[in-house]
């Protein structure tokens, strides 16, 4: 299933084409888990990632532009996943239990990491000057 997954991977198929060209062999849990694996191992193997966007589907393009976009928009949902984490438990956590060295450590880290994670998709969406362009 694997082989196959790889072979159709560049064709730019969305999830619902690939559901369509690989069953009724494969479950849906199957092809879900074995995108997975084409976007973690397969992508280190071909040197470039896996995206995956409504226009094109899914593939290895070579436009670094469609990585950047792609990671921008992956970036995004792992920022608001961790924001909403924060938010939602960490902070409050916090404010009950304020003196437990455990909770202000796990607020200290979460808090850095939405911080960073913002930090470098402003950075991908506004590159800082460069000293020729300046």
């Amino acid at each position: 299933m694997l082989r196959q997954l790889l072979l159709v991977a560049p064709a730019g198929l969305s999830r619902a084409a690939l559901l369509e060209r690989m069953g009724p062999t494969y479950s849906l849990s199957q092809v879900a888990t074995g995108t997975v694996w084409v976007k973690e191992v397969g992508a280190s193997r071909e040197g470039r990632p896996f995206t995956s966007n409504r226009k094109n589907g899914s593939g290895f393009p070579d436009d670094v532009q469609d990585w950047i976009g792609y990671e921008i928009s992956q970036g995004r949902r792992a920022y608001t996943t961790l924001d909403r984490l924060l938010k939602s438990t960490v902070d409050p956590h916090m404010r009950r239990h304020p003196e437990d060295p455990i909770v202000r450590g796990l607020h200290e880290r979460i808090t850095n990491a939405v911080r960073e994670v913002g930090i470098a998709l402003e950075e991908l969406k506004h590159p800082p000057a460069t000293p020729a362009s300046v």
